[in-house]
């Protein structure tokens, strides 16, 4: 109650923070750029006055709290700063000249070593060195804790030991003192930010964050020019930490490409999707690609009781580990869901905290989702329904589209079911007409019958292998000629199998014959085998006999 308002401290604050960083003395002259042209031209030979950038005058809580000395020193401060005249000589003067005299202005102040010293004399005297530190216990209080516990060096880190352990790659790296473009990529709160912070802490790199949400080309330029000037300034590197990277288009991604090849910007994008699929080739080229891992229970379990021992909270061990349970390896959920239930009280029973935590396991759309159907197609490839069906269930549950799921079981039914059992590739077409026309949940029935009818059906992918040999041949091999007697030219010399017995009869359809196809193991194409042979055989007969008689 006997300290300054808030609002008068953080006011406080701010014209401390105007005078004492040379780079943010221009916050009072911007204030003036709040006013039209005219409105200017009426502020010559007058006095731009504390008010304008400082309202607040001290009031009763103030004199309680400070000495007449000290009282008096505000009320010099207040006035010497009245005393500063920023004016145009001329009321004639246009908006843009007012503007350059003003700056003009602007700098002359700003290199005064007498004017520095003395108005930074008189915040020393005003004592708002420790009015900050109260203001940042305060404002350190209201931040989350999730923040608050934010690691601030590698052995604060958890978790991602394949990285950042005693042999991790990472940790190699960092010791080294030099580090390079990265890409950061796993499930939310699994410390790829902290790990950047950690990392431009460390060595002593100048910190810059982007979000590819709200950044664009421009800002990737502008920050490109801060970063030449930092280092030809102070020689220290910028490390850029580009979260949600994939965001940016292949074409946003390409402005980096320059800043990256030149070492004027080391990058670490952060993105929860698989990198390989989201970004271009020429950034990848330039980045290391760092998978982060969910977070395991016994991680998760340990920063969750370090948390409670340092800010003594009373929560049940059991909750402890049912948050741990629940989270799925993301760290920054856990300890939200911590502070919430530590903010209900310390009565909370396990069953009470059971009922306000959701325990609805998560399906992410972009990153879940290639691991997801990948594990799918392989059950099915593999012959076992129950894992096809568990796959396929956690990506309904989870919001996908149900129509992706459908093409894919198109696509396995003629790559891996393919001659071996005909009737796959029209049923699975079936299934994805369904899924046009149905939604959630009636479609998951078709859904599941076709992937269940998949998983047991006999396995060939015979045409998968020759339309790959074919296109591979194409791809590297002489195109051949077209035989003559295929073509319009030639059809009188063609030969219509309809009018042969078996339907079939011996000509050239390839001048160099190739084998791109061959026959599966399975009941089909063993029957298919045989007719074929069947065929060629009594052809062979049929031009012996030619040739004898």
């Amino acid at each position: 109650e006997d300290f300054p308002t808030d609002e008068e401290l953080e006011s406080a604050l701010k014209l401390k923070n105007v005078y004492k960083d040379k780079e943010k003395l221009n916050y009072v002259f911007k204030k003036l750029e709040n006013y039209n042209h005219n409105e200017l031209i009426d502020f010559d030979n007058e006095k731009i006055t504390i008010e304008h950038i400082f309202p607040q005058k001290p009031n009763k809580a103030w004199k309680e709290n400070y000495s007449d000395n000290e009282l008096e020193q505000m009320i010099s401060f207040k006035d010497t700063i009245s005393n500063l005249t920023l004016t145009g000589s001329n009321s004639n003067l246009s908006n843009k000249a007012f503007h350059e005299k003003r700056d003009d202005e602007v700098h002359g102040y700003r290199n005064s070593k007498l004017y520095m010293n003395k108005y930074l004399g008189k915040l020393d005297e005003w004592n708002l060195l420790s009015m900050e530190a109260r203001f940042e216990n305060l404002y350190e209080e209201k931040k989350p804790l999730a923040f608050r516990y934010r690691p601030k060096t590698l052995e604060d880190f958890y978790g991602q030991e394949k990285l950042v352990g005693e042999k991790g790659v990472l940790k190699r790296i960092i010791e080294k003192g030099t580090f390079m473009n990265s890409i950061f990529w796993g499930a939310p709160g699994t410390g790829k930010t902290t790990l950047a912070e950690i990392i431009a802490n460390r060595m002593n790199y100048n910190y810059e964050y982007l979000n590819a949400i709200k950044s664009s080309v421009s800002d990737i330029k502008e920050l490109s020019e801060r970063a030449k000037r930092i280092f030809s300034m102070e020689g220290r590197q910028t490390l850029l930490f580009f979260d949600e990277i994939h965001r940016f288009n292949k074409l946003q991604q390409d402005s980096l490409l320059q800043d990256l090849e030149n070492g004027n910007i080391i990058l670490i994008g952060a993105t929860t999707e698989n990198p390989y699929y989201s970004l271009n080739n020429a950034l990848l080229s330039r980045c290391l690609a760092f998978e982060f891992k969910k977070l395991d229970e016994k991680s998760l379990l340990s920063i969750l009781s370090f948390i409670v021992e340092k800010e003594k909270l009373e929560v049940w061990s059991e909750i402890l580990e049912f948050i741990a349970s629940t989270v799925e390896g993301d760290a920054r959920s856990a300890i939200n869901l911590l502070q919430m239930l530590a903010n209900l009280g310390s009565d909370l029973s396990l069953e009470q905290a059971k009922s306000l935590i959701p325990t609805q396991k998560s399906y992410h759309q972009t990153e879940d989702k290639y691991n997801t159907i990948s594990a799918m197609i392989k059950s099915i490839r593999g012959s076992d329904p129950d894992a096809a069906i568990y796959r396929m269930a956690k990506m309904l549950s989870g919001g996908e589209d149900p129509e992706y799921i459908a093409r894919r079981l198109v696509i396995l039914a003629a790559e891996d079911i393919g001659l071996a059992n005909p009737q796959a590739l029209p049923i699975a077409m079936a299934a994805m007409h369904a899924a046009k026309e149905l939604w959630m949940p009636e479609i998951r029935i078709p859904l599941a019958e076709v992937a269940i009818y998949l998983a047991l059906s006999p396995k060939s992918n015979s045409a998968y292998n020759a339309i790959n040999s074919a296109l591979s041949y194409i791809e590297n091999e002489k195109i051949q000629d077209t035989p003559i007697h295929l073509t319009k030219v030639g059809k009188k010399d063609y030969k219509y199998p309809h009018n042969y017995e078996n339907h079939y009869v011996d000509q050239v359809y390839m001048n160099e014959k190739i084998k791109f196809y061959e026959f599966g193991e399975n009941k089909f194409e063993r029957a298919a085998k045989e007719y074929f042979k069947k065929i060629k055989k009594s052809e062979t007969r049929y031009r012996t006999l030619c040739e004898r008689y």
